[in-house]
């Protein structure tokens, strides 16, 4: 992009499910005469990425009316869409929830039986926690183990939970991490040790 990039404004075209707001995939032109992000018709947008969006739809399983193109204008050239997901109702982008992790210890015996319950949270942009959310988590560790058969919980309004037991080792980087099955939230980890 040109030298001035900083200042000006991106175009960008995100393809994504009308169901869920997730993006899928993110289109930009440039034109090389006017060193500036190009502005294409939406349609003509759709009509170019025809092929790639049916290789998305097929590739994430979603139905042919359940993908869409949206145009959005971001302020800084370096701009990531990963914290960011469409919000179908309104046409816009917004920071897209995340989960978070806390445990009652951080530090468990390393004997195989001492356990910790691992409390997950569903939270909005703010930090708060989104009290209406149901959606299915895998939950997943290095050491020990999860007291959810395959690490599937699901959450209830906002919440779930689950125990982590201990390893008969001494073992100082234990991660535990949670992510959306259909991965729309941004996923969290915790570190914890056996001692």
């Amino acid at each position: 992009m040109p030298a001035s990039a900083e200042t000006q404004r991106v175009i960008r075209y995100v393809v994504y499910s009308k169901t869920t707001g997730q993006i899928i995939h993110t289109h930009s032109q440039s034109s090389v005469e006017d060193e500036e992000y190009a502005e294409v018709p939406i349609e003509e947008v759709r009509a170019m990425l025809s092929t790639t969006l049916d290789f998305v739809r097929q590739l994430n399983n979603l139905a042919p009316d359940d993908i869409d193109v949206l145009k959005v204008e971001l302020d800084d050239p370096g701009s990531k869409l990963g914290a960011m997901m469409v919000d179908p109702r309104q046409l816009k982008l917004i920071p897209r929830p995340s989960l978070a992790l806390s445990a009652d210890k951080g530090e468990l015996v390393g004997d195989g039986q001492d356990s910790t319950l691992i409390e997950i949270v569903l939270a909005d942009a703010d930090g708060r926690p989104m009290d209406g959310a149901a959606a299915a988590l895998k939950i997943t560790t290095n050491r020990g183990k999860l007291s959810a058969r395959g690490g599937l919980v699901e959450l209830v309004n906002g919440r779930a939970s689950m125990t982590l037991t201990s390893a008969n080792e001494t073992v100082t980087g234990v991660r535990v991490r949670a992510e959306h099955v259909d991965r729309i939230f941004v996923p969290a980890h915790l570190d914890l040790e056996f001692v």
